[in-house]
């Protein structure tokens, strides 16, 4: 054998040892790998239980200890109503106009109403047509333009046009704050009141929330916590 074919081999087998030893190291690449996949599995099972869904009940209180009952409401933050078990986080953000959504938030700030609360009544109320009528309830928090009240906040601040989107948060904010003066800030009394409940005092005490107030409330928390409040 000559010295340049001794060289080749040595060579090769020199190419050959390296080869071992990557296959060797796949291999315990591997086999980390495989022991390692139960746990990422197990993160991502969490990661979409935590975000997927939510269960409604006060935050410190865990589900073995949860009393059904009325939550304590601040009108710039409600809680949802206790007797509904999920609201899905993924469920569809408010389809109102961007224009009204932005009033919702400058007129919420000035009279401290939180802006998703307001969305909520108009979506409930109007679905956001400007236009709507019901009797005399009119635009899109349905202001009822029979009550003197009415015409003469419109008359102390313009106001001509009850249908003016900004106009008609305005009204509908004048008469949330009508109905706290007389229920206080429980918000399911305020919401009765607001939709034209009769017995609101009766049915608050007994716990006979309406719909209207029980969905408004839980689709304010909803929009709360899609927008990340």
């Amino acid at each position: 054998m000559s010295a340049k074919q001794r060289h080749r081999k040595r060579k090769m087998e020199f190419i050959g040892s390296w080869i071992l030893v990557v296959v060797f190291l796949l291999f315990l690449i591997g086999l980390v790998l495989l022991f390692l996949k139960p746990d990422v599995a197990i993160e991502n099972d969490d990661e979409i239980e935590t975000v997927d869904i939510c269960i409604i009940q006060p935050e410190n209180i865990g589900p073995e200890e949860y009393v059904e009952e009325k939550p304590q409401v601040v009108i710039e933050s409600v809680e949802p109503f206790g007797t509904i078990d999920f609201i899905l986080i993924d469920a569809e953000d408010t389809y109102i106009s961007y224009e009204i959504q932005v009033l919702c938030v400058e007129v919420g700030e000035q009279t401290g109403y939180c802006p998703e609360f307001l969305m909520s009544i108009i979506e409930t109320e109007s679905s956001g047509r400007q236009y709507a009528e019901n009797g005399p309830c009119k635009g899109i928090m349905q202001i009822n333009t029979d009550w003197p009240e009415i015409a003469d906040y419109m008359k102390r601040h313009g106001y001509t046009d009850v249908y003016d989107y900004e106009t008609n948060i305005r009204l509908g904010c004048y008469v949330l704050d009508m109905k706290r003066e007389i229920y206080g800030d429980d918000i399911y009394a305020v919401l009765m009141g607001y939709n034209g409940s009769s017995d609101v005092i009766e049915r608050v005490e007994s716990g006979n929330y309406t719909d209207y107030a029980i969905n408004v409330v839980n689709r304010t928390w909803e929009l709360e916590r899609l927008h990340e409040k």
